[in-house]
């Protein structure tokens, strides 16, 4: 299962920095949903998403500049796949799916566009942001209605990193990735702001959806990590109509990484020692 004492842990640090008013501007909570662009996307948009995705988190800033904030932010979220939802028919026939939870830690760049090239002050704000984040993700599928964890089983071959016969390398459960986003900020009043932000992470991986290049030798993998290994690593002979089907070799798309990103709504909190840099914005 996911380490929710992980989560909390993480998201506690966060808002344990709320108590160091003197040192911070901003507090933030982030609610809304969460896609993914990879091999099991129903078309090559990065919009086009599963049904079970979303996304919450909270963020604290510290203002460098009238214009410019440094944000740490902490966020939970889940993307799905599945290639019942497919366009291409090759892709349908392939019938794999998962879901992913993530969570990452971030270290965020907030440049205020309006804030930094207008020199009159307006409610409506431009920002945009670009950072460095850390992110945990488990890939997981369905099988006979319970979820079963895709990395330890090794559906493309992958082996243990001792292991003598390595063919493949498992993929790293903790990856690094780029932030790039843009956010649409409404100052309500002194106090309080409400903002639609977008952020794309570009990742390192091919792995969060556990797809990315061939099918593995069937029965090696099914002697070596068992029956439920070699069902999730091909699933064809599920689908109804067919049987006795046989991996044709190319299971997905290596020479493109997966991407992530959130759509979120967010309510800020401007603490009393942060109040100097905003009037000094509506004022100069």
């Amino acid at each position: 299962m996911f380490n929710w004492k992980s989560a909390l842990v993480a998201l506690s640090l966060c808002l344990g920095l709320g108590t160091a008013h003197s040192q911070l501007d901003e507090f933030a909570l982030n609610l809304g949903g969460a896609t993914y662009y990879g091999d099991l996307t129903p078309t090559t948009s990065i919009f086009s998403t599963g049904v079970e995705s979303y996304s919450v988190g909270a963020s604290v800033n510290y203002n460098l500049l009238d214009y410019l904030a440094l944000r740490g932010q902490v966020s939970f979220m889940q993307f799905s796949g599945d290639d019942k939802f497919q366009k291409d028919e090759g892709r349908r026939l392939r019938n794999l799916s998962f879901r992913n939870k993530v969570l990452e830690g971030a270290l965020l760049l907030d440049f205020n566009v309006t804030d930094a090239f207008f020199r009159y002050y307006e409610r409506l704000q431009l920002h945009a942001i670009a950072g460095i984040a850390v992110y945990s993700h488990d890939p997981e599928a369905q099988l006979g209605g319970t979820w079963h964890k895709l990395r330890p089983l090794g559906t493309e071959g992958q082996l243990p990193a001792d292991s003598i016969t390595l063919r493949r390398p498992t993929y790293g459960k903790v990856q690094v990735a780029v932030p790039l986003g843009i956010a649409i900020e409404y100052e309500l009043n002194n106090d309080w702001s409400i903002a639609l932000e977008y952020l794309h992470r570009i990742t390192f991986t091919d792995y969060l959806d556990d797809v990315s290049t061939r099918y593995p030798d069937l029965a090696e993998l099914e002697a070596r990590n068992g029956s439920i290994a070699r069902q999730l690593s091909f699933r064809t002979n599920e689908l109804e109509g067919v049987d006795g089907a046989v991996p044709l070799g190319i299971r997905g798309n290596s020479e493109e990484t997966d991407a992530f990103a959130t759509l979120q709504l967010r309510l800020i909190y401007r603490w009393q020692g942060s109040k100097s840099r905003y009037y000094n914005r509506r004022n100069r």
